[in-house]
């Protein structure tokens, strides 16, 4: 844009605007105005998850449980330099299982782990597949006094699941997932899960 003043011929572009004060110009730019695509994803994520687990023995006999609870607690994530689909972090998950016979006594899976998440969208939205992999171990509890605990073992996570976008910076999930807990014996577990990544 041109326009004549007593400073002679002016140019004026879309960046910039011109102000004449008492005799004196002065530039100020102007911010240009972008259509935002999309807000700017989170750099770290929390997850937490709870649900039912379907557990058996490694030789394959299940165990009488009359009540089961599958958790994935204290789990942070951290997207990966800018990718918009994956994120790594570390956590627990695990599993309890009160005994149909002796409903005082429980059964404690644990896998503290590091694992990954895959989003085949964008991190938050649409189908996701995840793997942990770390140290498993197990305990039986009886009127919360632990009666035995087994040592250290290995153990590992692999599942998918489904990502609902509540809000920009909340989700809610759906997740199966298998669970292998190498101690003695060992223990695996299928756990369909349900809760929120924020």
């Amino acid at each position: 844009m041109i326009f004549k003043s007593s400073f002679g011929i002016i140019k004026i572009k879309k960046s910039r605007l011109i102000r004449i004060v008492k005799g004196d110009v002065s530039i100020k730019k102007v911010k240009k105005i972008k259509e935002k695509k999309g807000r700017k994803l989170e750099s770290w994520y929390h997850m937490l998850l709870f649900g039912y687990p379907f557990v058996s023995l490694g030789d394959g006999d299940s165990i009488k449980k009359s009540m089961a609870l599958s958790i994935d607690f204290l789990r942070f994530y951290w997207r990966l330099g800018k990718s918009s689909k994956l994120i790594a972090g570390v956590g627990i998950s695990g599993s309890a299982f009160v005994s149909e016979i002796q409903s005082d006594r429980q059964l404690n899976l644990y896998l503290y782990g590091a694992g990954i998440q895959y989003y085949f969208k964008k991190i938050g939205v649409g189908w996701f597949a995840r793997g942990d992999i770390g140290i498993s171990s197990g305990s039986i509890t009886e009127n919360f006094k632990t009666l035995s605990s087994s040592g250290a073992g290995f153990g590992f996570l692999a599942g998918f699941g489904y990502a609902f976008r509540i809000s920009w910076e909340t989700s809610f999930v759906l997740q199966l997932a298998y669970q292998y807990y190498g101690i003695s014996p060992e223990f695996h577990t299928i756990g369909l899960n349900a809760g929120w990544l924020w």
